[in-house]
């Protein structure tokens, strides 16, 4: 008879943080940096919160940094972490910054739909925008005059009494009902958009911010929506990149902005015309569902993970297939090109991170997990970055390792870290040198490294 099935949380409860394996340089383990491993207590700064941070958004030039709550999100100074505004949301937001930051682009997920429910919408961050995502104070005044009226009538009629369910209760469930029928409206009148924006490190935005990026429901379809002008009250497709077989999981623009990328669990990234839509290339060789992929910084390359335990390589022009790189024992979900353009750094399962020489495909560095007796299945890196001269991975605990130093850092959470949702968030600024990493005490914290 099989055993019991370990929970995440369980599995967390009892796990010990162990690198088997650290990055090295000329043959020499990378040491400390200045003060050795930080610990709470030891940030530069904290913003505390009365819930679960659930995500968090940075825009490119690291001047302003959205927080993410159940029921709304919040805009700072991050010079100052003043805040600058808090807008409110019907259902859970994650949010992602325009290129010059100046509009966001909002999907909210119900609670418990499976992604089936998602809307998303445009934010501009001007002074006059409200800051009620829909008009939750009305609707809230509305659904609680709706409770009163129907507790009155449940006090004249017995068959009818609502004293078993509660007068709170009742408002919740008329403040989803008046919920849904607002997003209704606001779809109809192309306010909101029946959609998700792609995880797994993509860009919703095009390059020059005129475009954002959605899935449709269905999920095999990605469309191009014109920013500018459905701001302005004229919701517009500009077109819908239809062709994939199976859920799209990743959608980004290429930094030289010749393509748009698509990932699919059809086992295919496909490239994309940005002027029209049209299909150019296909790139094939992944056996299972293709997952997270990555532009090389001059756009010549795409690398995408996959299931089949493998990274692959392609070059952008002729849909040649240039390396299958291997090392990793499950999934593969995370990967960034260093700032040249020369390597690439992989987090897969296994709590395994590779780094490649893109030219050779040779593995010139490899970060690896001590991992307990069943432990594969929780100890996937699905989080690592590449900013300046330092890799950053998060895996409960957050390690960056700078590549030209030798020099590495660690930042130890508490024990409420581990089997929380938003363990594995973090932003960090252009530079490599400020991170913000969202922790499971209802915090984000701020570190900044030297």
């Amino acid at each position: 008879m099989p055993g019991r099935t370990t929970t995440s949380a369980e599995f967390f409860g009892a796990y010990e943080f162990k690198i088997d394996h650290d990055f090295q340089l000329d043959g020499q383990s990378a040491t400390w940096a200045a003060g050795g491993p930080q610990s709470w207590g030891s940030e530069d700064a904290k913003l505390q919160f009365q819930a679960e941070v659930k995500s968090v958004a940075l825009t490119r030039d690291g001047s302003k940094l959205a927080v993410c709550l159940p029921k709304e999100f919040r805009i700072y100074d991050t010079a100052s972490l003043s805040l600058i505004r808090t807008f409110r949301a019907p259902y859970q937001p994650a949010v992602h910054f325009s290129p010059d930051g100046a509009v966001v682009v909002i999907q909210m997920s119900p609670l418990g739909a499976r992604g089936d429910k998602d809307t998303v919408t445009l934010l501009s961050l001007g002074d006059d925008v409200p800051e009620d995502i829909l008009p939750l104070h009305d609707i809230e005044d509305a659904a609680r005059a709706a409770a009163s009226a129907a507790a009155a009538l449940g006090s004249q009629h017995p068959d009818l009494s609502f004293d078993d369910i509660g007068y709170s209760n009742i408002v919740e469930q008329f403040t989803n009902v008046l919920v849904n029928a607002a997003i209704a409206q606001q779809e109809r009148h192309g306010r909101l958009y029946s959609g998700h924006v792609a995880s797994f490190g993509s860009y919703p935005f095009s390059n020059d911010g005129s475009l954002l990026f959605y899935i449709k429901p269905g999920r095999k379809t990605v469309v191009a929506v014109d920013v500018h002008e459905t701001l302005r009250g004229h919701y517009t497709e500009r077109y819908a990149m239809v062709g994939h077989e199976d859920a799209v999981v990743w959608v980004s623009q290429s930094p030289d902005s010749r393509f748009i990328a698509t990932s699919s669990w059809d086992k295919t990234v496909r490239l994309w015309d940005p002027i029209d839509g049209s299909l150019l290339k296909v790139l094939t060789g992944a056996t299972i569902q293709s997952w997270a992929a990555c532009f090389s910084p001059d756009g010549r390359l795409i690398a995408a993970g996959s299931g089949d335990k493998h990274v692959r390589i392609w070059e952008t022009c002729t849909a040649e297939l240039v390396h299958s790189l291997g090392g990793f024992a499950g999934w593969v979900r995370t990967m960034r090109f260093s700032p040249e353009g020369t390597q690439l750094v992989v987090g897969g399962r296994g709590g395994t991170v590779r780094v490649f020489d893109v030219r050779t495909g040779n593995c010139l560095q490899r970060w690896q997990l001590a991992v307990p007796e069943h432990g594969q299945a929780f100890m996937e890196v699905q989080n690592v970055r590449w900013e300046g001269s330092r890799i950053f991975i998060r895996k409960g605990h957050t390690v960056v390792y700078d590549v030209e130093r030798n020099y590495k850092w660690e930042i130890v959470p508490g024990e409420s870290n581990y089997g929380q949702n938003g363990v594995e968030h973090l932003m960090v600024t252009g530079d490599g040198g400020r991170v913000y990493s969202v922790d499971g005490d209802q915090a984000v914290r701020i570190w900044n490294l030297t």
